[in-house]
């Protein structure tokens, strides 16, 4: 995996951040923080390799253990499919599989079974690209 300083981290995920038009400042205390969590974790695995933005900044891939998965822009089918799972089954995880299974043409399955040291990155991905 090609490693990157975190200054070239960093602005990876500025842009990547910019064309997704994430809300980057929060004023509530938890957002903030789940924000910066997020942020940092991210910031990490592309240091590392194990995330990689696209030139566009549209698509990030995390790269796993077993195979890359594509996590394309998120739109209305992926709301619709986190909505009716957390409807359902009244889980906000199931709901966050659902939607990432949506963006990347998989099935929530994969998450389920994704070792928890990709997951941690993939559930990081997630959230912030549905601005949790």
């Amino acid at each position: 995996m090609a490693k990157v300083s975190r200054e070239v981290a960093q602005d990876e995920f500025n842009r990547w951040a910019q064309y997704m038009d994430f809300e980057t400042e929060h004023s509530d205390p938890d957002l903030r923080s789940a924000f910066e969590k997020n942020r940092s974790l991210m910031i990490k695995g592309i240091c590392s390799g194990k995330v990689l933005v696209s030139e566009k900044g549209n698509e990030v891939t995390l790269v796993t253990e077993g195979e890359d998965i594509l996590f394309r822009e998120p739109t209305g089918a992926t709301l619709s499919a986190m909505n009716k799972v957390m409807n359902r089954q009244n889980s906000e995880i199931a709901g966050l599989y659902a939607a990432m299974a949506e963006v990347t043409h998989t099935s929530p399955k994969v998450f389920a079974e994704m070792n928890l040291k990709d997951c941690k990155y993939a559930n990081a991905v997630g959230s912030l690209m549905l601005g949790e």
